[in-house]
């Protein structure tokens, strides 16, 4: 499924909502609330949406928003 980018930011604003509640969350519990909330269809969307807010990842979009430890544990960044 194709995301607009309205959705894709929505995404965003749940997994930043979500992880100011937690402090932090493993990849698969992040993927599963929102694909429970019908806001995503698989976990690839949600991990890429991770990817491009990480500044240390090759895709990174511009927005210091997630990061992420080898244990995947995600975090929101420090600027955040």
């Amino acid at each position: 499924m194709k995301y607009t980018q309205e959705q894709m930011d929505v995404m965003e604003a749940k997994i930043v909502e979500l992880l100011k509640e937690k402090g932090e969350m493993r990849f698969g519990k992040i993927a599963k609330v929102l694909i429970h909330a019908g806001l995503a269809e698989s976990s690839f969307v949600v991990l890429t949406i991770l990817k491009n807010g990480w500044k240390d990842h090759k895709d990174f979009k511009g927005n210091d928003l997630f990061t992420s430890p080898k244990t995947n544990v995600w975090r929101l960044s420090e600027t955040q």
